[in-house]
């Protein structure tokens, strides 16, 4: 798409919006992912292809819950979501956190 059609070209307002929508792997009722963003910056400016293998990765889109609409988070590692105060810090990340600070 994006090197053969000219959507690149065209001024923002004129562009096709893109809604791409994955599932969850491990599947799980309602849980998707959406790599709309990722897949607009790789068409219409100089974003990575966000499917250069067979899976989005983990740091790529934003997973939603179509059974809970208050849940909108980016598709991270458990860690990183702690890190970015999304979920709860568990005591494992808390003790760890505590040791690799005390090394500095």
């Amino acid at each position: 798409m994006r090197d053969k059609l000219d959507w690149r070209e065209r001024a923002a307002a004129g562009r096709p919006k893109i809604i791409i929508c994955v599932d969850h792997e491990p599947i799980a009722q309602g849980l998707a992912i959406y790599v709309n963003r990722e897949v607009e910056e790789f068409v219409y400016g100089d974003g990575d292809n966000p499917f250069t293998e067979d899976a989005i990765f983990r740091g790529t889109g934003t997973m939603v819950d179509a059974f809970d609409p208050k849940f909108d988070r980016p598709y991270e590692i458990e860690l990183r979501l702690m890190e970015l105060g999304i979920m709860e810090k568990d005591d494992w990340y808390k003790q760890n956190s505590m040791l690799n600070s005390s090394m500095y």
